[in-house]
């Protein structure tokens, strides 16, 4: 309780300053899948925009909702802590049930995403330094 208000500002400071990379994370992992062999990004796209709202934090469910999309599956839902139950949406569809082989293919999304982020970032630099000179 003594701590409290810091780590209170500390959360609102953390969704205020991840509002715009959560959103973008989302979109361009959404246009990985499409792009990546055995993802939907057709699919990750529309459970993306119908389920990122579905988390208590403003920024958590964008990018879960795009690989749920994208991979068929339906993630997050009821979970323990310290032994209570506590209920939560669901993010995603039951398509299929999740197995030990969607590690890698979230792997692989991660890394499509990271890359086209990469290459927004490289083409947003160049631009500036053309309008910047």
């Amino acid at each position: 309780e003594r701590y409290r208000w810091f780590g209170t500002a500390a959360a609102r400071l953390d969704d205020v300053l991840n509002w715009i990379p959560a959103r973008l994370s989302g979109l361009l992992m959404c246009l990985a899948a499409a792009l990546l062999p055995g993802c939907s990004g057709q699919r990750a796209l529309r459970v993306f925009v119908r389920d990122r709202k579905k988390h208590s934090s403003p920024n958590s469910a964008h990018t879960e909702a795009a690989c749920a999309g994208a991979l068929g599956v339906q993630l997050a839902g009821d979970a323990s802590y310290f032994g209570t139950l506590v209920r939560k949406p669901t993010i995603g569809e039951v398509e299929r049930p999740i197995r030990p082989e969607d590690i890698p293919a979230a792997n692989r999304l991660m890394y499509g995403t990271e890359v086209l982020c990469l290459a927004l970032c490289a083409a947003a630099a160049v631009l500036c330094s053309h309008i910047f000179r």
